[in-house]
């Protein structure tokens, strides 16, 4: 089945993109626009990406992911909350490759880590410790849910859950320490996570 939908990306230097009607250089594009638009259908029919991709991130609030300075040969796919099924087309297209998700720091944003767990289970989730030092600035003050399992979760998750705080990603994109955090979470091992059953805390 298709939802019609598309994939918002910005593609790394050089990558282009085959399918059975040709191919187009997605990077040119994105140079002139900034990003490339592609379609579930040119996904579900075979679309092959040509090109080296050291890791793809998937961003999930749309300022974020157009304002991050990209790291060298990185594919930026954005991720719009749980609209998680034209994204898991695109994954089919990159398997083998590093996926980092980077969204919010609440409830819903470690539900989708979860969601997205059960497509690819080695998906690294990108939460560097610099992050948690905003928690005083710029958290937002909000309740957890009680039955939201968080034992999988780094340390600063659950302190931030237990004082009832939440983090948005926009507060960080611009930090200079960005890019050697994205460089340092690909070599990291991910954590425990619950099985299916209990990712809605049921």
């Amino acid at each position: 089945p298709t939802h019609d939908a598309s994939m918002r990306l910005r593609p790394p230097a050089g990558l282009s993109a085959r399918t059975a009607n040709g191919m187009v250089d997605l990077s040119g594009i994105a140079s002139v626009l900034g990003e490339v638009s592609i379609p579930e259908r040119a996904l579900l029919d075979g679309l092959a990406f040509v090109g080296s991709i050291r890791a793809v991130l998937l961003v999930e609030n749309l300022g974020a992911w157009r304002d991050l300075s990209s790291p060298s040969g990185w594919l930026l796919a954005h991720v719009a909350g749980w609209d998680t099924a034209t994204v898991g087309h695109l994954l089919d297209r990159v398997s083998r490759i590093p996926v980092v998700h980077f969204g919010d720091v609440d409830p819903n944003g470690v539900r989708i880590i979860l969601h997205l767990r059960r497509r690819v289970p080695d998906l690294k989730w990108f939460l560097p410790e610099f992050w948690f030092e905003f928690a005083d600035v710029c958290g937002i003050r909000a309740t957890w849910p009680q039955d939201l399992d968080l034992h999988f979760a780094p340390a600063p998750v659950r302190e931030l859950a237990a004082r009832g705080l939440w983090l948005e990603q926009e507060r960080i994109v611009f930090d200079p320490r960005m890019p050697d955090a994205l460089e340092a979470v690909l070599s990291e091992k991910i954590q425990e996570y619950p099985s299916s059953s209990d990712a809605d805390g049921n």
